[in-house]
Order: C-alpha cells, then sequence, then structure tokens
C-alpha cells in the first residue's frame, strides 16, 4: 500500500483478529494498492482490491504500474525494469470480466513481453 499521512509504527498489527480486514487505518489516505499472490486457494489475507498473480506457481517477482493498472514484471533482471523513466506498457485488450466491459488479462499481458 502506498498511503498517505501515515500515523502508525513498525510492527502495528492492523487486523487485529486475522479476518482479512483492517481493523486499525493509520493513515489517511489510500494513494494505490496491490496484493502479490502467490495460490488464490491458500487461504492467505489480500489486503487490496487489486490481486495480482500467481504467477505458474509463484508469487510475481514485481509488478509494472500502468495507466491502465498493474501487471506482473519478470523474474530475471533487467528484462522490463525501468527505474527512472517511464514504463513500457502494452495496450490493454478487451476481455469479458467481472470488472465490466474492459477488464486487462494478465497472462495476455505477460506473454505480450515473450
Amino acid at each position: 500500500m502506498l498511503v498517505s499521512g501515515f500515523s502508525g509504527k513498525l510492527g502495528d498489527d492492523l487486523d487485529t483478529d486475522d479476518d482479512g480486514v483492517l481493523d486499525i487505518l493509520p493513515w489517511s489516505t489510500i494513494i494505490d494498492s496491490i496484493s502479490l499472490v502467490e495460490s488464490l486457494t491458500s487461504g492467505d489475507k489480500y489486503y487490496s482490491d487489486i490481486v495480482l498473480g500467481p504467477d505458474g506457481s509463484y508469487v510475481p517477482a514485481h509488478a509494472i504500474r500502468c495507466d491502465w493498472g498493474w501487471l506482473m514484471g519478470e523474474f530475471e533482471f533487467g528484462l522490463d525494469d525501468s527505474p527512472g523513466v517511464s514504463n513500457v506498457c502494452p495496450v490493454p485488450t478487451a476481455a469479458p470480466g467481472p470488472s465490466g466491459p474492459l477488464s486487462v488479462v494478465v497472462n495476455t499481458i505477460r506473454d505480450f513481453f515473450g
């Protein structure tokens, strides 16, 4: 999570009853957030509406932020890293999905990079 107005401290338990809902919100605004996921069936808790992964049977190596959303980065260093410059982002493809008429199919975007 990228937040503003943070007033918490290191080690704070924000989900005190471990039910997957944040009980304590020591910030004024969530600017952006993402959950990197290894398995959708593990029972792990995700604290973002945006879930990226799994990448095969792994947690994504990293995430790349584009104007239209997030996509998985490659495991190999340097292939799609872009520190200090804008990310190279493919044009999203239209696909039916739960978020409406346009949703990004992550595997399709991943295949774009080879």
